[in-house]
């Protein structure tokens, strides 16, 4: 009588996976939080737990990995513009990045979380965030200078005509080993643009109706995202309607999205609401 088939005796011989160590999973959460951080170039510890701690205790989970991250003098936290505290690298996280084959860059200079433009690099980041939650793929201004975006600043402004606040990245099934996919550009309104300003960011839905595209990644349009208490969408309409003729208010308009976001102070993201460019 046989006790064991072939198939019984290859389980039984078939090494079994290692269990990771605790030493590992902090280690992984550890290089996961540094490199968030120097993506966006700063970020609050509810902006890692939702990023990297989703669950019930994801605002603790979040919280250890700060401090073992500040102790380690690989993080520091500054107070930002807005009172709140913000984790910036140090130059010692720059080095531990640089050695896990990261760029970036320490946010010890005090421009980077206080200055005037801030809230407006803030928001940016919280947006592409929660699109990075939904499955995209988010490169802000700060990413693509860096040169941890697909493309390079050079070729993103070939794409765009412009540098826009950030890019949402939507990839395309392709066997090759290279990006392929379309772009949204994302531009952030905080504080009121100039015309001119305003009709460089809509010259992007231009070239998206044209077909831009740089390296097999197309340009699908441009994102306005602003808070929902202030008056952008009717400035934004209004430039669109000047600078267009009545055949290219049809043409490029399906190209603009505007995205209106409930925002509670000092920073607090509610919901958000989408709607088209109707003019």
């Amino acid at each position: 009588m046989r006790l064991f088939d072939s198939e019984d005796l290859a389980a039984l011989l078939r090494p079994r996976p290692r269990r990771q160590s605790s030493g590992e999973i902090r280690r992984q959460a550890d290089l996961a939080a540094l490199r968030l951080v120097a993506r966006y170039g700063h970020c609050t510890v509810s902006d890692l737990a939702a990023a990297l701690h989703p669950g019930k205790y994801a605002v603790q989970s979040a919280q250890r990995v700060v401090r073992r991250l500040i102790s380690s003098s690989l993080l520091a936290e500054r107070i930002n513009a807005l009172g709140q505290r913000s984790l910036v690298l140090r130059r010692g996280g720059v080095v531990f990045l640089e050695l896990h084959g990261t760029r970036s860059h320490h946010g010890m200079d005090l421009a980077s979380v206080a200055g005037p433009t801030y809230r407006h690099h803030a928001i940016t980041a919280r947006f592409c965030q929660r699109q990075e939650l939904l499955g995209l793929t988010a490169w802000t201004e700060h990413a693509i200078g860096l040169g941890l975006a697909a493309l390079s600043q050079k070729e993103v402004l070939e794409l765009c005509g412009k540098l826009p606040d950030a890019l949402l990245y939507t990839p395309h099934d392709d066997s090759r080993n290279v990006p392929v996919g379309a772009v949204e550009a994302v531009e952030v309104e905080q504080a009121k643009k100039g015309t001119a300003s305003l009709v460089r960011c809509l010259r992007q839905a231009e070239r998206a109706s044209n077909g831009a595209s740089v390296r097999g990644l197309s340009l699908r349009g441009v994102a306005f995202v602003f808070d929902r208490g202030q008056q952008h969408a009717s400035r934004i309409a209004r430039v669109a309607q000047a600078m267009w003729t009545a055949p290219q208010r049809a043409q490029f308009a399906k190209y603009v999205r505007l995205v209106s976001v409930a925002i509670k102070p000092p920073l607090v993201f509610g919901d958000w609401e989408e709607e088209p460019l109707n003019i």
